[in-house]
């Protein structure tokens, strides 16, 4: 059952093992060189752009059955089967000390761990996360971005986005950034425009030539059903609503990216009580999924100062859908234009919103910090 010859593309850098008898005999266990032969199989590497793996699962999962077969069939130790199937990656069930291989990234300081599942495997459990997230004993980020295969046709990949506290979020712009250029690096495609699907939507990003990237988020929604807000628990004025959280009374725009959004205007961002006001309105029955909550600051028309207290993460020093809820906030108020620059603690974001029924375009960097491997 074992191909003699591999595809040319099946050389990046997973090497997995298996040990195969000369004679009739299988012994699982064996690792000496004078009774078996080892075959290497590496990764695959797509050629050509949406060129995902089915070629590495079709070549790898009747070699682990075989070896499972054996094993059980009394030609060795299930136990040990599992140990020589254990370099499979995504398509081993058994692998019990596999090491995952990451890419730590950062769009503006808001800082990703970020994990191809497409040739790779693991279970994304509440404790798993939390663990990798903390800044002293392990990797650090805000949040996890989880790479799968398409659900669909007519999408490129699909991604999921955990916050720190394990929680997951549904949209995140600078996240599908850092994706849009994770995915071109690992070589999982060469298309330079995507279309990547997260659980609030679709986004569709491109690469520039001055190595930013291009994002068009999802069309802002002000519904409250569908941020979701319960306004029968807050003051209407007009665009904002007014509740009185931490024994103060606060003014929001609430705004849908795919995820919820208020956004608070003040004269000076510097003042706020970003994490105090920021954890009062996550925690607001007006809310009854939380919210992330931008303090904007308007300069001139074309400028704009934000901090952003996210759900699950608290302050980051960027949040891409932040700014763009911001963008439409300060645009239907009439304070910014159609086009604007939306400086955060970790730099600017360029951001351009046509209107009502337009999505929002989104330029900024993404950048990749090192990469890594943890042992499961």
């Amino acid at each position: 059952p074992f191909p003699q010859r591999l595809p040319h593309q099946f050389r990046h850098e997973l090497s997995c093992r298996l040990a195969f008898p000369l004679g009739s005999s299988f012994a699982a266990e064996s690792t000496s060189s004078s009774l078996s032969r080892v075959v290497r199989i590496n990764r695959s590497r797509p050629t050509r752009g949406g060129d995902h793996i089915p070629l590495v699962k079709r070549a790898l999962i009747p070699i682990r059955n075989a070896v499972l077969h054996l094993a059980s069939s009394g030609h060795g130790t299930v136990a040990g089967a599992r140990r020589r199937a254990s370099g499979f990656g995504a398509i081993s069930d058994y692998n019990h000390a596999m090491n995952l291989r990451f890419t730590k990234m950062h769009g503006l300081g808001n800082d990703f761990m970020v994990v191809d599942l497409v040739t790779q495997g693991v279970d994304l459990d509440l404790k798993r996360i939390r663990t990798w997230s903390d800044r002293r004993t392990g990797i650090g980020f805000d949040q996890l971005l989880a790479v799968f295969p398409p659900a669909v046709p007519d999408a490129d990949f699909n991604f999921r986005i955990f916050n720190s506290d394990g929680s997951e979020a549904e949209q995140c712009g600078n996240g599908g950034r850092c994706v849009a250029r994770f995915v071109r690096d690992r070589a999982l495609t060469k298309k330079k425009g995507l279309a990547l699907d997260t659980a609030g939507g679709r986004m569709h990003t491109r690469l520039l030539k001055d190595g930013k990237v291009r994002v068009e988020m999802n069309v802002p929604c002000l519904k409250a059903r569908r941020i979701p807000f319960r306004p029968d628990l807050a003051t209407e004025e007009g665009l904002s609503y007014r509740l009185t959280v931490d024994g103060e009374s606060v003014a929001f725009t609430p705004v849908s990216m795919g995820n919820p959004h208020a956004v608070v205007m003040l004269d000076d961002i510097d003042k706020a009580q970003v994490e105090t006001v920021g954890a009062a309105l996550q925690t607001s029955d007006a809310f009854p999924e939380g919210v992330n909550v931008g303090f904007l600051q308007v300069i001139d028309p074309e400028n704009a100062r934000l901090r952003v207290f996210e759900r699950g993460a608290g302050e980051t020093r960027a949040c891409g859908s932040g700014a763009c809820a911001a963008m439409v906030a300060g645009n239907l108020h009439g304070l910014l234009r159609s086009r604007a620059t939306v400086s955060l603690p970790g730099g600017d974001i360029e951001l351009a919103w046509p209107g009502k029924c337009s999505p929002v375009a989104m330029t900024g960097p993404a950048a990749s910090v090192y990469e890594g491997r943890v042992q499961l």
